[in-house]
């Protein structure tokens, strides 16, 4: 290979780099929602709603005290593997449940996804309000589930924010 060949295929390598880093960088950056084919969303049907609607369940216990928010670090790094997150990059992020513990979802892969942080405070007050009106009898369990699952949250949450 020529010298010009050679500082071609670099230059030619590098600028394919640059937009596979540039389109992947644009994916998880524009991520705002659960990508559903990754995390369809799971419920938990061997818990009452009446045990969800006790206090201590938002604490993350269960009603026999016991830790419902368990999540190991090899989980988790396979939801961020799944959704193409480098290490350096997970720091924006936190793995959040598609259906909220609080409205009886799993702690398995298929509910769990990276949240961009800076999201993550304004969709955890829409799932306490979800949680609020499902414990106050205002709407069903499987009406706010399925809110949450065939919706956009931030829709909902401007649907329930008063």
């Amino acid at each position: 290979m020529s010298n010009q060949q050679s500082k071609r295929f670099i230059n030619t390598k590098n600028c394919i780099l640059s937009l596979l880093f540039f389109s992947f960088s644009y994916n998880i950056n524009s991520m705002e929602h659960p990508l559903k084919e990754k995390t369809p969303g799971e419920f938990n049907n061997s818990v009452k709603i009446q045990f969800a609607c006790l206090p201590h369940y938002t604490e993350g216990k269960d009603f026999k005290g016991e830790n419902i928010r368990n999540v190991s670090q090899k989980i988790r790094n396979e939801v961020y593997e799944s959704y193409g997150i480098p290490k350096a990059s997970r720091k924006q992020y936190t793995i959040d449940h598609y259906i909220p513990l609080g409205l009886l979802g799993t702690n398995s892969k298929n509910n769990l996804w990276p949240q961009p942080r800076t999201e993550a405070k304004i969709k955890d007050s829409l799932e306490n309000k979800l949680r609020k009106l499902v414990c106050s009898g205002k709407i069903s369990l499987n009406g706010a589930q399925k809110e949450l699952l065939e919706n956009n949250w931030e829709e909902i949450y401007e649907k329930h924010k008063n």
